[in-house]
């Protein structure tokens, strides 16, 4: 009896255990300055504090405790990227510290969701631009401002059949 009384206190406890994520790699061209890593867990509109991850002979190395897939705000001399991470995920990076976005290169479990979201991010029909969009919508028909955008879902709909499997993402990023 004292065994599943144990057993049933416990389970709570197990359930709600934080899976660890692992993030680590090399600084190419360092600069002085420090790794700064932002887990927003809150989405509350306040950006919460930086963990701070020293860079060590141009390496790093941080483990940190996530509940859910999430995404973490990577910042190095003044420039800054997101890293999509699941609990589990260990990622090996390479960072260009002259140019973070353009020079990052990626491995390990989680690093094929963040290859996927990179590529997406640069392409054309993700980028918006604001007062092409007005115009476009004032000066078409309802029925071609509709065509419109359907054009641009198509797009994106193919991009992604064609890159889904080519990048191998996880099942949690692919219904995010």
């Amino acid at each position: 009896m004292k065994f599943l009384i144990f057993i049933c206190s416990i389970t709570p406890l197990l359930l709600c255990a934080q899976a660890k994520v692992n993030l680590s790699g090399l600084v190419t061209n360092p600069i002085t300055g420090d790794i700064e890593l932002v887990l927003n867990t809150h989405y509350i509109g306040e950006e919460p504090p930086a963990d701070i991850i020293p860079i060590v002979k141009q390496k790093f190395n941080h483990t940190f405790s996530i509940q859910k897939a999430q995404w973490v705000k990577f910042r190095y001399n003044g420039q800054a990227i997101q890293l999509y991470v699941e609990p589990g995920d260990s990622i090996n990076m390479q960072v260009n510290a002259t140019d973070l976005a353009g020079g990052l290169q990626l491995a390990g479990k989680g690093a094929a969701n963040n290859k996927f979201w990179m590529a997406f991010a640069n392409q054309t029909f993700n980028k918006p631009n604001a007062s092409e969009l007005k115009d476009k919508m004032k000066e078409s028909s309802i029925d071609a401002w509709e065509i419109f955008l359907f054009n641009k879902k198509r797009t994106f709909e193919q991009f992604f059949e064609e890159h889904q499997t080519e990048y191998n993402i996880s099942y949690d990023f692919e219904k995010y």
